[in-house]
């Protein structure tokens, strides 16, 4: 896993901002990179990202249409290998300008609609990531495949609740990479939750359980069918 990511130049960030505030649309990039040591945990990595990359797109105001897979993932990967470099994660905003007052406009405050009351990783923005991560596994000497986990990120620009514009950043669980590689969960229209899918003739889907405590301070262990909150999947990452 990884525990801190590292932007080179604030320019890097600064790009996917000047896109927004000229257009009022999103963008989304691929982080190239380099792993190093991190020394502020004890056999900590850090992901150091030293540029952007970002594939053709269709912007909205509410996301991005990107095609998958990556068409030109082998040339750029080339490239940046070339430089150095490798894929460590991607990076998208979600901004929306706070217009509820002139002193919030004249600021440039920002909605914060990720928050502990609301999601910080929407249920399909956890399945995509969770399918960028099992493409970039970690090589490891200590697995009998070779590859264990991965270091690949999910950075997320967008508004803290201050109003502030704030980069997040999160990998997805080895649990949910599992869970996507069987093809167990879906994405819900609750972005908090994920579903559990239906088990059928070509699909056999284990009882899955979760914990949490209850309104009484009491550990509760349920039952995640139909679906479970989608934090259970996340994992933060310090930038």
């Amino acid at each position: 896993m990884t525990d801190h990511v590292e932007f080179a130049t604030p320019s890097l960030i600064e790009g996917l901002l000047s896109f927004w505030r000229s257009t009022g649309t999103q963008r989304y990039g691929y982080l190239l990179g380099r792993y190093e040591a991190y020394d502020k945990v004890p056999m900590g990595i850090k992901a150091v990202v030293e540029a952007i990359h970002e594939p053709p797109q269709e912007p909205h105001a509410d996301g991005i249409t990107i095609g998958f897979p990556w068409e030109e993932k082998a040339k750029v990967e080339a490239l940046a290998s070339a430089c150095g470099l490798q894929v460590v994660g991607i990076v998208y905003s979600d901004l929306t300008q706070d217009t509820s007052s002139d002193e919030a406009q004249k600021v440039g405050k920002v909605l914060a609609k990720r928050h502990a009351n609301s999601f910080f990783l929407s249920s399909l923005e956890v399945l995509f990531s969770a399918h960028l991560q099992r493409q970039y596994p970690t090589n490891s000497r200590f697995s009998m495949t070779g590859q264990f986990s991965s270091r690949f990120v999910t950075c997320v620009v967008s508004g803290d609740i201050e109003g502030q514009i704030s980069v997040e950043s999160y990998q997805v669980s080895d649990q949910a990479m599992a869970m996507v590689e069987s093809d167990m969960v879906e994405a819900s229209v609750d972005p908090g939750v994920v579903r559990v899918k239906e088990e059928g003739p070509e699909r056999y889907i284990p009882d899955v359980f979760y914990r949490y405590k209850n309104k009484y301070g009491l550990e509760v262990k349920d039952n995640a069918k139909p679906c479970f909150p989608v934090e259970y999947l996340i994992v933060n990452v310090r930038s």
